[in-house]
């Protein structure tokens, strides 16, 4: 790999490459997502090319934000918090299977603690 020189400029550096993926959980009791409404929680996977660890975020909104070439307004920023690292992917699919009511209490009181920081 070649070792990368200090960017002088306003350059965007690549510091890893690889796949990006987006996963939704479904409301309770949703037969079909038909729309954001339907959707419980939003997801984003990281798979870099160089590392066999698939990285999980949880998003805070259920969608991502509009691309636009200015600065994002203080309302439009979004948070994401990582949801584990899994060295394969089996690992990572296990952790999509459906929760217990206990553990959905669970996310959903941790969810709501974190928005209050």
């Amino acid at each position: 790999m070649d070792q990368q020189q200090p960017n002088n400029n306003n350059e965007a550096q690549i510091l890893e490459q690889g796949d990006i993926y987006f996963f939704y959980r479904p409301k309770k009791g949703a037969e079909e997502v038909k729309g954001i409404e339907d959707v419980r929680r939003f997801f984003m996977v990281i798979a870099p090319e160089e590392s066999q660890l698939y990285r999980l975020f949880v998003i805070g909104k259920k969608s991502l934000p509009e691309i636009r070439e200015t600065e994002a307004r203080a309302s439009e920023r979004y948070w994401a918090r990582v949801g584990g690292i899994f060295k394969d992917a089996s690992e990572l699919q296990r952790s999509f299977h459906p929760m217990n009511s206990e553990e959905e209490m669970l996310q959903d009181q941790l969810e709501k603690e974190s928005m209050r920081l």
